[in-house]
């Protein structure tokens, strides 16, 4: 009993002294640079290019995250086609900083179903195609010398058409502990 009342002690003046907050991710811009729907007899293909930033911001005086590996999958249109996925390196994020994550994704001659093929095409066509961006990485903090480890994290970036990416930055959603 003793030992939880020190740690909750801790935890409180932790939390006092160092202020943390999370980190804030926002998709800065969203390009595709090449999107090509083709019909075939043997079925409906898309080849396409993307290129995505996503800022990452750190709001913190006194901590430093360690961000581990990204995994990035992406996709288009409500029926979620793949434009591809990629991986991150792992970094560090010092105190009151942004970093610019550069995301390029592709897929080359990807079947997909005929009704999609063309769906996704006329949106495409009207910048109303909805991209998503959905990262898996692991994130740890550091203050004064002291790292905890990995904490598990997915960041959605996404649900925005192209014509909304060129006149805002859509803040994107951190979610751990999936119970």
């Amino acid at each position: 009993m003793v030992a939880i009342l020190l740690l909750m002690i801790a935890g409180g003046l932790f939390y006092l002294w160092f202020d943390p907050k999370l980190p804030v991710f926002h998709l800065q811009s969203l390009k595709l640079s090449a999107f090509n729907i083709t019909k075939k007899p043997d079925g409906t293909f898309l080849s396409a290019k993307m290129v995505a930033r996503i800022e990452v911001r750190n709001p913190n005086e006194k901590i430093i995250y360690h961000f581990g590996e990204s995994n990035v999958e992406t996709t288009a249109g409500d029926d979620a086609v793949s434009l591809g996925s990629t991986t991150l390196p792992e970094f560090t994020q010092g105190q009151k900083n942004t970093t610019s994550l550069k995301i390029e994704t592709s897929v080359n001659n990807e079947l997909i179903e005929d009704g999609i093929g063309s769906k996704i095409l006329d949106q495409f066509t009207s910048k109303k195609l909805k991209v998503n961006l959905d990262v898996k990485t692991s994130i740890g903090i550091g203050a004064e010398g002291v790292k905890t480890g990995l904490l598990g994290v997915e960041v959605l970036c996404g649900g925005v058409t192209l014509k909304e990416t060129i006149t805002e930055m859509p803040r994107c959603i951190i979610s751990t502990l999936k119970w």
